[in-house]
């Protein structure tokens, strides 16, 4: 007892006579950092038992997006593989550095190493509330960028044949990704489409809130979407896409693995979210109305809408002879 303060540690060495001076040396020295104030004036947790009420947390915390409590467990089962037996006070940034070591060794991608980090940072997070920990070592490690994470393209009309010739095999898959490319759908958007928020006779899909205020809006249905969602109105439940259990809807992981099997069966090669950016970028082109695709994307602002447009060299090389035709009658005037 220190200061009416109860402090324990684990010393991990077997109770033998023989373990008992290391042991004596290990509490001498967790007592030396308390006295010194450099360990918090709590109860030390460990990585691994903390993890498990994180996550218990993010579940009920993110009911309404079910999704990123997912995220969050899938994240940080390999982080609590890599670092459950220190205790969270003990973790550094330095730790976290060799933690994305490890995961590049192991051929993850960086997308993957992007989320494993956010989701270690809202741990940490919860830690400090919870007396755990003193800072949140993620501020100090380098998070991999947007566009070193991002397996994100425009699909041709050859890979898009391709890739739906295989993705017809799964239904929900296929779908979902039919109404990603007509749609603009996030992929967590279209998983938990509601039956209560399809208007057929008003060709209407409401989207609930799920990033920020701008997601939620109304889309007008494409003659394709409106097909496919007239199929999906006789599945059981009230989801759209019902999962394993009709109560719940098709889970992200799910999606992505029949996504990375018809990737392999159609040998093409791309994120999920390329669909999303298919759709983006289409839309550009032919209306040239970035605001309107800014709110059908539901974004609060076009610096976001602008990295889901992509100008590949022939719409640039179009661009520029219109931009040319359009000043030579004054640079004719000029030279005469």
């Amino acid at each position: 007892m220190m200061g009416g303060v109860r402090h324990t540690m684990l010393t991990d060495f077997a109770a033998t006579a023989r373990n008992l001076p290391a042991a004596r040396r290990a509490m001498e020295e967790h007592r030396a950092k308390v006295m010194t104030n450099t360990l918090l004036p709590g109860h030390p947790v460990r990585f691994s038992e903390a993890a498990k009420q994180f996550l218990r947390w993010s579940k009920m915390e993110h009911q309404e997006h079910p999704n990123t409590a997912k995220r969050h467990a899938v994240s940080m089962a390999s982080v609590t593989h890599y670092l459950g037996r220190k205790q969270v006070d003990e973790v550094t940034s330095g730790d976290l550095e060799a933690y994305k070591t490890w995961r590049r060794e192991c051929g993850i991608k960086e997308v993957t190493i992007r989320h494993d980090l956010h989701a270690v940072s809202q741990f940490f997070q919860f830690a400090l509330k919870s007396r755990w920990a003193r800072d949140n070592p993620v501020k100090q490690v380098n998070i991999p960028s947007d566009s070193e994470s991002r397996n994100e393209k425009v699909l041709s009309d050859d890979e898009e044949k391709a890739y739906f010739a295989t993705a017809i095999r799964n239904s929900s898959l296929y779908d979902i990704g039919r109404l990603m490319v007509n749609q603009g759908l996030r992929p967590s958007e279209a998983l938990t489409i509601s039956k209560q928020d399809v208007d057929p006779e008003r060709r209407e899909l409401r989207v609930p809130k799920s990033k920020s205020k701008s997601s939620a809006r109304t889309l007008n249905l494409t003659g394709e979407s409106i097909l496919i969602l007239g199929r999906r109105m006789a599945t059981v439940g009230p989801w759209a896409f019902p999962g394993l259990r009709a109560s719940e809807p098709f889970t992200y992981s799910g999606l992505v693995g029949a996504h990375n099997r018809a990737l392999e069966t159609s040998q093409t090669s791309f994120g999920i979210y390329s669909l999303r950016h298919t759709f983006a970028t289409r839309f550009y082109q032919k209306t040239k109305d970035l605001d309107a695709l800014r709110r059908i994307l539901g974004h609060a602002d076009l610096k976001t809408v602008m990295r889901y447009v992509h100008q590949d060299a022939d719409a640039l090389k179009a661009a520029m002879e219109a931009y040319e035709s359009s000043i030579s009658t004054a640079w004719e005037g000029l030279t005469q």
